[in-house]
């Protein structure tokens, strides 16, 4: 059985977050939990080890509470739900979040979901192994001509 995730969802609109709560439960293999002020999200993230936060808020709250999250766990993954396209863009500049989506399909956010809480293994993309030392090299051996 593939571990569930531990996921905070925030925000004050309770139909928006009833759906995604709903949705992460059942079509992904998230452990839900609902936060319905950035107070409480703040206590939840102390509190708990979570591995991925959505927000789904008015801008200026949303912000801060990503900042002082980002200084609690800057582990924790971060995603802002934008409602409009103005916000979409005020959020997208400076803001401290791994993904900010504007009214994403159920199934895009779904992916995007799995693809920032994908656990890695090995080393990291740009990662380069340290060259040798030369007194590891074993010389070649020399080839005899016929």
């Amino acid at each position: 059985m593939v571990p569930r995730k531990h996921v905070l969802l925030v925000g004050t609109d309770e139909v928006a977050l009833g759906i995604l709560f709903f949705a992460f439960e059942n079509r992904g293999h998230y452990r839900v939990v609902r936060a319905p002020s950035t107070k409480e999200a703040l206590e939840m993230v102390r509190g708990h080890k979570f591995e991925l936060l959505i927000v789904k808020g008015p801008l200026p709250p949303s912000f801060l509470l990503l900042r002082r999250i980002n200084l609690i766990d800057p582990d924790m993954k971060r995603i802002y739900l934008a409602a409009d396209a103005q916000e979409y863009e005020r959020a997208r500049q400076g803001f401290q979040a791994d993904a900010v989506l504007l009214n994403p399909p159920m199934m895009d956010l779904l992916e995007r979901m799995r693809i920032l809480t994908k656990r890695r293994r090995g080393p990291r993309r740009g990662y380069r192994k340290p060259p040798l030392p030369e007194w590891f090299m074993i010389p070649a051996r020399k080839q005899a001509t016929v």
